[in-house]
């Protein structure tokens, strides 16, 4: 009896497929005089191992027969027990596949010639090269010893390199071909040696390809195989399929609802006492949600799916630290690495590195070269950059160059702590290679030559294709596992989402063959693929209770039912309708957000300044959060250059111009004087701290049409008699109406007219076009910073009394240099204005409220628009 084909009951519950698979088998081996011991059971998965070993025991022990039980493993358990074996070959292991490919790719002159010429390309193509050989020597394998010098040889011909279109994914496929072919066997090849008394398996959810082919040749050699069909005979899955009582089908309107109702229903089921509960992960992103929200529940859940490493904490450890490695690295990267490398060591000295380069609130950094004053962050700067200097070494280094500098850093005593607690870290060195360094080097790994750039993207790439799966609770009541390893164990329900129209779509293969050249060589063709699921699908329905899930829609995409459930669903007897599940709620007591009205009589600040005079005329809650609680966002650390800083520049340019111009001179010579001044103002302005010359260098492409604007504009003015008098000059005065409080600001330039006058003129510089300025100059009342200029020089000693003049200087319109001021007497303004300051200041001084206006412009870019909630006021708010 070479083959036996044995047909078991397809429908019933779990524990009886394995008691009716024990008493099948037992009773072959007798009737064909095989000892039941000397027979080895393959299973396609290692969890029903123990079931059937149980069963058997039992099915011996009721037969008052000798305990004497077969071999039953997985052909991997299998293999594993023969010894060690070398899977250093394409699909063994991710982070050592893509150097191999990096290197192979190398070793030909057109593929080193196109790396240069696009690298992207280039870097895009490696990953289809390990897909394609991983799939090649997978087919290969499926091929008796004996076989394969035909099988290659026959994919040689048919991956011939011809030219003309497609030649390089041809090329790319023959290079494929080859690493394949001379890959080292995996340990499983050495099942094909095995000769044992008779080899037995069950069927059930389809045959793995690789067991099919062992056995199919095993008993074309005339050893017995004894297949035990736990599927329904024929080519139909779904024959003969018995009702399914407990089969539910729930409709959801959109992901979200899916996963609130996939968590509803797993939650019910575990309150009901139906565990241990299968959590089927079919989608993937759809299951994180999932697992998010039972592990808010408190849930225990023995997740065998796992998610990729690099979402890991250990990940992100060693992803920080590659971006701040970088020569180019800013300093919020260095920040980031040393606060998750280091934790709580060295946390005062992090800090006050931070407030350094940060340079205090509102103002811009420093710098991540800035070296901190004497002290503990001095220390902590000088260690770390110390750790910086070798991986910011210019050029390549070999592989394990780079993986010698990683674990050095990672073992540093400051960073030690984060990985001897962390399962994900030891996995992450393990898949890198920082302990054993590759030892199975091939294709020259570990003497490959990377950049920093190379090596991380090496290192980012690894970490997103290896998967961690925590070790899981003790006792766990939901068990989250694929399809395939969710059959034939005795669960006591299942929840199965994501069950629409794309779960049908077949597995992707790799692209540098056709679906032709595919099933040339042996690939199985997709409808058995198909059958294969639809066959685990009928096997799920053993459990005792089984609920479907769909979305209707995905965005903005219509998703109908999976083809596989509406087959299902046809071949049952009275099957299950689908229905629209009811998610429960609760009610809720509205409850409004009201504006909110702060008062702030004994906290109001002793000094003013225009902005915040202007906060506080705009809407009192602002001024509240702004000079009250003196609320500020920190700015980037290192950001790109704005309007703003482009402002800062060109006021110290003109201030330092001013400071130095003792008398007009040609337009031409004072054009290039203001110009030089630019840039040397770009290396060393103390007001462009954080930023690069290179940030200003599009703002510095413009200055010279600004400069001949400017000195034009500026003869003009010398010719109307305007002689410039200071610049940049703090004021702070105190008029007795505000009874304490105090007035300050800075004025960009000050100006006199020569004469009997001997008129003072306001400039404020604004690095902008004049359209908006119009309109501030146009209501003086509405904007107060020229007025409170103004108020300013009347409190100044030797200023006050003369006539004073204001405007808005906007120096970057086309049509030239713009010299907007107010409509209306100014000094009257700046009284009008000191005069409504002190009503306001003492009605707040005895108790009036700041509230939130939530009207205007003024809302769409205010900061502290999410303190007062204005999103969330209530309809008549």
């Amino acid at each position: 009896m070479p083959l036996l084909d044995i047909q078991l009951p397809t429908d019933g519950p779990v524990p009886g497929l394995w008691c009716n698979a024990a008493a099948a088998l037992c009773q072959a081996c007798h009737a064909h005089g095989l000892a039941l011991q000397d027979v080895v059971v393959l299973l396609p998965y290692a969890a029903p191992l123990p079931l059937l070993r149980e069963a058997l025991a039992t099915h011996l022990q009721t037969q008052g027969l000798p305990a004497w039980l077969p071999r039953v493993e997985t052909p991997l358990t299998l293999a594993q027990a023969l010894g060690p074996g070398d899977d250093s070959g394409p699909g063994g292991q991710p982070a050592r596949d893509h150097l191999a490919a990096v290197g192979l790719m190398r070793q030909l002159p057109s593929l080193r010639q196109w790396e240069q010429e696009d690298p992207l390309a280039f870097a895009q193509a490696v990953p289809q090269l390990v897909d394609t050989a991983a799939e090649l020597r997978a087919l290969a394998l499926l091929q008796p010893p004996e076989q394969r010098p035909a099988w290659w040889q026959q994919a040689q011909a048919l991956l011939a390199v011809s030219p003309g279109p497609g030649a390089w994914e041809a090329m790319l496929a023959q290079l494929a071909l080859a690493w394949a072919q001379s890959a080292p066997l995996p340990p499983e090849d050495r099942l094909w040696a095995l000769q044992p008394a008779a080899w037995a398996t069950v069927v059930l959810g389809g045959q793995p390809p690789l067991l099919q082919s062992l056995l199919a040749h095993a008993g074309g050699q005339g050893t017995p195989v004894l297949r035990l069909w736990a599927d329904a005979p024929g080519d139909d899955p779904l024959a003969d399929l018995a009702p399914a009582p407990q089969l539910h089908r729930r409709l959801l309107p959109d992901a979200e609802d899916e996963a609130w109702a996939t968590a509803s229903t797993v939650l019910q089921a575990v309150s009901a006492g139906q565990v241990p509960l299968v959590l089927v992960a079919e989608d993937r992103l759809l299951m994180r949600r999932v697992r998010a929200l039972l592990d808010r529940s408190g849930l225990p859940l023995h997740d065998e799916t796992g998610w990729a490493l690099s979402t890991t904490q250990a990940a992100a450890r060693v992803s920080a630290w590659l971006r701040a490695a970088s020569p180019q690295a800013d300093a919020d990267s260095l920040l980031a690495a040393w606060k998750l490398l280091l934790g709580s060591h060295d946390a005062a000295a992090l800090q006050a590195l931070e407030l350094f380069w940060r340079g205090g609130q509102g103002r811009d950094g420093a710098g991540p070269q800035a070296m901190p004053p004497a002290g503990p962050a001095l220390q902590l700067w000088q260690r770390e950059m110390q750790r910086l200097a070798p991986w910011r070494a210019r050029g390549t280094r070999p592989l394990a160059q780079w993986q010698a500098l990683l674990r050095e850093r990672l073992d540093a005593p400051e960073a030690a702590p984060h990985w001897a607690r962390d399962p994900a870290a030891l996995q992450l060195r393990q898949v890198l290679g920082l302990d054993d360094e590759f030892q199975a080097d091939e294709a020259g790994s570990r003497n490959l030559p990377l950049n920093l750039p190379a090596f991380a993207g090496w290192v980012a790439a690894s970490l997103a294709q290896a998967v961690f799966v925590p070790a899981a609770p003790p006792q766990a009541p939901v068990v989250i596992t694929p399809l395939s390893r969710a059959i034939g164990r005795p669960f006591a329900a299942a929840v199965l989402p994501g069950t629409d129209a794309r779960w049908a779509l077949p597995p992707p293969q790799a692209t540098l063959l056709s679906p032709g050249q595919w099933l040339q060589l042996g690939a199985a063709p997709r409808l058995q693929a198909q059958q294969q699921r639809l066959a685990a699908l009928r096997q799920l329905l053993r459990l005792p209770a089984v609920t479907l899930l769909r979305r209707q829609a995905d965005g903005d995409e219509a998703l109908g039912p999976s083809p596989w459930v509406e087959l299902l669903a046809a071949a049952l007897p009275d099957g299950p309708a689908e229905l629209s599940a009811a998610l429960q709620g609760r009610e809720l007591s509205a409850r409004p957000v009201a504006p909110p009205q702060p008062a702030a009589a004994q906290a109001l600040p002793q000094r003013l300044s225009a902005s915040s005079v202007q906060a506080l005329r705009d809407c009192p809650y602002r001024f509240y959060a702004r000079s009250v609680l003196r609320l500020g966002a920190h700015e980037e650390l290192e950001r790109d250059a704005a309007q703003r800083d482009y402002g800062n520049w060109l006021h110290g340019v003109l201030h330092r111009f001013h400071e130095t111009r003792t008398a007009p001179g040609p337009q031409p010579a004072e054009v290039q004087r203001l110009l030089a001044l630019a840039d040397d103002a770009l290396a060393q302005d103390p007001l462009l701290r954080g930023l690069d010359a290179a940030d200003l260098l599009p703002y510095r492409a413009g200055l010279a049409d600004v400069a001949q604007r400017y000195i034009a504009w500026l003869h003009g003015r010398d010719a109307a008699g305007w002689r410039y008098l200071a610049g940049e000059q703090a004021h702070e005065v105190a008029p007795a109406a505000l009874a304490g409080t105090r007035l300050h600001g800075r004025i960009d330039r000050l100006d006199q007219q020569a004469g009997p006058s001997a008129t003072l003129q306001v400039l404020d510089y604004k690095a902008g076009r004049a359209d908006g300025l119009k309109r501030k100059a146009a209501a003086p009342l509405d904007d107060v910073q020229l007025s409170f200029y103004a108020a300013l020089l009347q409190g100044t000693p030797g200023l006050a009394g003369r006539d004073t003049q204001a405007a808005y200087l906007a120096l970057d319109g086309r049509e030239g240099v713009a010299e907007l001021a107010p409509s209306g007497p100014l000094l009257g303004a700046a009284q009008a204005l000191v005069e409504g300051l002190a009503g306001e200041w003492q009605r707040l001084r005895e108790g009036a409220a700041l509230p939130a206006l939530g009207q205007g412009t003024v809302c769409e870019h205010c900061e502290a628009r999410g303190l007062c909630r204005r999103d969330h006021w209530s309809a008549a708010e």
